[in-house]
């Protein structure tokens, strides 16, 4: 490959590629505006896990403005949209706008899909993270103990989403509270789930 010849690194070839795909999938290239939307947020969220927020985060406007315009504000895809776009901001540092943007999809999935929807439960889990990093640092980790309980209950002790949901608590409790021995309790069980889901090697482990 490139990178063994001693060129660019491959997160930066992908990244250039992803540029690329960015703009053929911009505007009318593809024809169907809610297709292009879709295609928008994939690469919105390919960007965000290369840490590439501030290229995630026009992608993912076009493509909430698109839903917005072609299902309305408050369906269920627009609000999947306006999430994606909360992930870039908070990454970004903007925290009081993804804030209001998490808060809008929470409501929005709480009277539409209920409160113990796997959906409203995620939306959930990243209001109170972004609360941490805006510096309402009780209300966050409150509110994320209060998640963790609910997804647990609803997913499972080895549900993924039980498991991104114990990683931020137990960041939050060892970044935001006094009580350090809880937030090592909390990474030991989330090292040992991670055992369990991964196995020892895997890097997330």
């Amino acid at each position: 490959t490139e990178e063994e010849r001693g060129g660019r690194p491959l997160r930066a070839q992908i990244g250039q590629r992803l540029d690329e795909a960015g703009r053929l999938v911009d505007g009318n290239a593809i024809g169907d505006p809610l297709m292009v939307a879709n295609l928008q947020l994939t690469l919105a969220a390919t960007q965000r896990s290369l840490n590439q927020y501030e290229k995630a985060r026009p992608l993912a406007e076009k493509a909430f403005r698109t839903r917005e315009a072609e299902l309305g504000k408050d369906h269920l895809e627009t609000l999947a949209a306006a999430q994606a776009v909360g992930l870039a901001l908070e990454s970004l540092g903007e925290s009081a706008e993804a804030i209001s943007l998490f808060e809008r999809v929470l409501a929005k999935r709480k009277s539409s899909l209920g409160v113990k929807h796997v959906n409203t439960m995620d939306a959930h889990r990243l209001l109170a993270g972004t609360f941490g990093s805006a510096g309402q640092r009780k209300k966050g980790l409150d509110l994320q103990n209060d998640a963790y309980r609910k997804i647990q209950q609803l997913q499972g002790p080895s549900h993924p989403q039980t498991i991104d949901c114990l990683n931020r608590l137990a960041k939050q409790t060892w970044a935001y509270s006094e009580d350090k021995a809880l937030a090592e309790k909390l990474f030991e069980d989330l090292w040992k789930r991670r055992i369990e889901q991964y196995g020892e090697t895997h890097y997330k482990t």
